[in-house]
């Protein structure tokens, strides 16, 4: 399991997803952005990173109050529940999300009506300026080519404070397997299905994540780590001016 063959293909797939597809059927992508609700709740882990490397560390710090920059809107349920999991915890949590795609940003911006302290901006990252303590993305780093990749690390340093919190797709065979099982189940009349063996294909190695960070500022700031089931993710801590910067690996190393 652990040769060459586990790992297929041996590169990224470029094969663009249906979703994507600016002038694709908005139903669907309304039905698929539910759909993905589900999976973000069940398998995508991101809850976990985000309590771990962004609540638990503004609460260790002792901040009343966080900004966070949340890349790819989607249906705008992992910025709602990280605004009620850090209210929970008496921590105030304002989640400015950005989608490029403007049917996107229609459902965030219908989903998340009356939320407060969270606003929804149609934009990309790279015209986004200004500073949060907190960038994170959720399955969004898949959809972009290796130097897009590069570009938004880099661009991300200008807009951070704090921390960045990627989280992704790992590329395995038993990703595929599961995935395909799950969602013959749970994922109909949506581009859920096709898109999500197109997007795990489209995914990563750890080390073909460590490489395009190793390209950028964050090299010597940012770690990779893996979660199950079929998870990697990127975790690094901005350069401050006041003190040295603290690896997350041995808190990356912690999280099962």
């Amino acid at each position: 399991m652990g040769g060459r063959g586990f790992w297929y293909p041996p590169t990224r797939l470029s094969t663009p997803e249906l979703m994507d597809d600016l002038s694709g059927d908005a139903e669907l992508l309304e039905r698929t952005l539910t759909q993905l609700d589900l999976v973000n709740r069940l398998l995508s882990r991101v809850r976990t990173l985000l309590l771990r490397f962004v609540i638990r560390d503004a609460i260790e710090r002792g901040a009343p109050e966080i900004t966070v920059l949340d890349v790819g809107a989607g249906g705008g349920d992992v910025a709602r529940w990280l605004v009620d999991a850090g209210r929970r915890r008496g921590l105030r949590v304002r989640v400015t999300c950005i989608d490029s795609d403007p049917r996107a940003v229609a459902v965030a911006t219908d989903r998340l009506a009356g939320v407060d302290g969270v606003d929804v901006v149609e934009a990309s990252v790279f015209d986004v300026h200004g500073r949060w303590d907190y960038v994170i993305s959720n399955h969004v780093l898949h959809h972009l080519s290796d130097d897009q990749i590069v570009d938004l690390l880099d661009h991300s340093l200008s807009i951070c404070s704090r921390r960045i919190v990627w989280n992704d797709l790992l590329r395995s065979r038993l990703s595929v397997v599961g995935f395909a099982a799950f969602a013959s189940v749970t994922m109909h009349r949506s581009f859920g299905r096709a898109d999500g063996l197109v997007s795990i294909l489209r995914g990563f190695r750890p080390p073909e994540l460590r490489t395009l960070i190793d390209r950028t500022a964050w090299r010597d700031h940012a770690c990779v780590g893996r979660l199950p089931p079929g998870r990697v993710y990127v975790v690094g801590d901005a350069p401050r001016h006041d003190q040295p910067v603290r690896s997350s690996r041995a808190d990356s190393r912690s999280i099962r």
